[in-house]
């Protein structure tokens, strides 16, 4: 499983009945998980955000204003 793929598990575990979400409650829920995973990232933070702009690019997350993501309902 690839580290864009656990962190989808994760905001779907926690945020699947929201419409909206923070990205400090991304880092709250993914920070733990993935410092876990990859204990050699020293960058978790900046890895969380870019990884949200990834899912954001696959179409599966939207960029509502700053700091603030939701769920692509088209998707």
């Amino acid at each position: 499983m690839t580290q864009k793929q656990k962190f989808l598990v994760i905001l779907k575990l926690i945020f699947s009945n929201v419409n909206q979400f923070t990205v400090q409650e991304s880092y709250q829920v993914a920070e733990g998980p993935l410092s876990f995973s990859y204990p050699k990232n020293n960058h978790i933070r900046d890895k969380i955000r870019q990884l949200l702009q990834d899912l954001e690019g696959d179409g599966i997350l939207i960029n509502q204003r700053k700091g603030v993501w939701g769920w692509n309902k088209t998707e």
